[in-house]
């Protein structure tokens, strides 16, 4: 077996170290944000199941929809949007498969996502795993933002002794490869919990969730994460954060037929009028400042 590497973020440098030890939501209305379903995949979670996600607290800010803490109660929800917004968001890759896969359907469009990607598939020096250092590299050429979604996938709520591994280790591997710190980071199941939250705010770390899971994981069709989510957007009353698993095939092939479908809905509000439909990139989670990239992006 290859030893894992150790990557410094700082000075680019590899070297070989001892092995290390190894290692939400969806809902069916999108009025006034979406019931959550997160905890379908989480091993124990802090909230409990049905609980809503959390809502934005100010009207000006694009939502994150993270899970309440004990003590907060989430936010009301403002009815009657200027536009549905779209974040695209992919979990759990890079996969050598279906990411180049989505990352050309969304050059085709000049359309930008958040590919949230787990250290464990990056950090030896298999053949697989340069292709996918490199395969990231290209995401963050392209404009995408590469975020940070742990190396293992461990719920760091109920592992916080992992939690600087588990999060530290990810995001120097992100930065060697990619040449850009990543600034967003996606908790593995949805977890939340004040020690996560502090951590992360102590990493300048902005936490994402999502309110648009059509579950894709769980064996659902192409046709079924279509209907699924265009569904979802033609009641859209909230911005919404799509979740979608780059390594599951059924959801890339979904893919091109849901933005078929949100073209087709941008020219017949222009035709007819109702509430546009825009797919918005990560700046909107990261307002009054962008990722600096060690490395010029380019326009395919």
């Amino acid at each position: 077996m290859m030893t894992p590497l150790c990557l410094s973020a700082s000075g680019g440098g590899v070297s070989p170290e001892a092995p290390r030890h190894p290692g939400v939501a969806s809902g069916n209305t999108a009025q006034g944000g979406l019931a959550a379903g997160a905890a379908d995949r989480r091993q124990g979670s802090q909230r409990e199941p049905g609980a809503p996600i959390q809502v934005p607290r100010s009207p000006t800010a694009f939502p994150r929809y993270l899970v309440p803490l004990p003590s907060e109660a989430p936010a009301a929800v403002t009815h009657g949007p200027a536009e549905r917004l779209v974040l695209l968001t992919f979990d759990d890759g890079p996969d050598l498969q279906g990411t180049p896969l989505i990352m050309d359907e969304l050059d085709r469009r000049k359309l930008k996502a958040v590919f949230f990607v787990m250290g464990q598939h990056i950090v030896r020096n298999r053949p697989e795993d340069l292709a996918r250092r490199d395969l990231l590299r290209k995401l963050a050429l392209h404009g995408h933002h590469v975020g940070n979604h742990t190396m293992n996938h461990k719920d760091l709520c109920r592992n916080p002794g992992a939690l600087a591994e588990e999060v530290d280790h990810a995001a120097e591997l992100i930065t060697y490869a990619t040449g850009v710190r990543p600034r967003l980071f996606r908790s593995p199941y949805g977890a939340r919990c004040r020690s996560l939250d502090r951590a992360l705010a102590e990493r300048d770390l902005t936490q994402v969730g999502w309110n648009a899971d059509p579950r894709e994981w769980r064996g659902n069709s192409e046709k079924a994460i279509f209907t699924y989510v265009t569904n979802l957007l033609a009641h859209a009353s909230a911005p919404v954060i799509l979740l979608l698993h780059d390594k599951n095939m059924a959801a890339v092939q979904a893919l091109p037929r849901i933005l078929d479908w949100i073209e087709q809905e941008q020219s017949r509000v222009a035709r007819e009028g109702g509430v546009p439909i825009r797919i918005v990139d990560y700046s909107v989670l990261l307002p009054e400042r962008a990722a600096h990239p060690l490395v010029e992006s380019v326009t395919p």
